[in-house]
């Protein structure tokens, strides 16, 4: 790159190891649960926090897995395919700017690292929620508690806030081009 010219911070590795802490937290709910689960397990839960919905255990904690797994590879993988794709196809701020060729390389490694950050916040809301789940099946008539939904909701909705504003100001354009960042 030219040394004069702005290029996008390099990423922290902090959301790859909340990433993988999050895994091993998921994977310790998974061992800790599985066998303290009913066979038929409620998973849907209607407005009043009665549960409305059932499935098997097996194929819950399966889907589960599955959905983890497919979420954490998606976002992992989805700023190397951007990356494939030509520049028209990439909707972004300043994309003229960012896609630059001097610029495309930094570009996208902080936006694989922008993703890791916004699978840390999914994980992170499924993992709450499906804790509150597995709790909810240890009672003996599953129930969820609306406040404590609404709080996890609320601080989740917070965080994509925050988040959105980071990945927004990431790819301002530097109020003065011929200075780094």
């Amino acid at each position: 790159m030219d040394p004069a010219s702005p290029e996008p911070r390099e990423p922290s590795t902090l959301a790859y190891r909340l990433l993988a802490l999050e895994a091993a937290i998921m994977a310790f709910q998974w061992i800790h649960y599985y066998p303290l689960m009913p066979g038929k397990m409620a998973t849907h839960f209607g407005a009043s926090g009665a549960a409305n919905g059932w499935m098997p255990r097996d194929g819950f904690m399966a889907f589960y897995c599955g959905m983890c797994a497919f979420l954490v590879v998606l976002f992992l993988l989805m700023p190397k395919l951007i990356g494939l794709f030509p520049d028209s196809m990439i909707n972004m701020p300043n994309k003229e700017y960012w896609l630059a060729p001097e610029r495309r390389a930094a570009t996208m490694a902080l936006m694989g690292a922008n993703m890791a950050w916004l699978a840390v916040l999914i994980l992170g809301l499924m993992m709450a929620i499906l804790q509150l789940t597995f709790l909810s099946n240890l009672m003996p008539e599953p129930r969820l508690d609306g406040t404590t939904i609404a709080l996890t909701m609320g601080g989740f909705f917070v965080c994509m806030l925050i988040w959105l504003v980071a990945v927004i100001k990431a790819f301002n354009l530097p109020k003065d081009p011929g200075t780094p960042r």
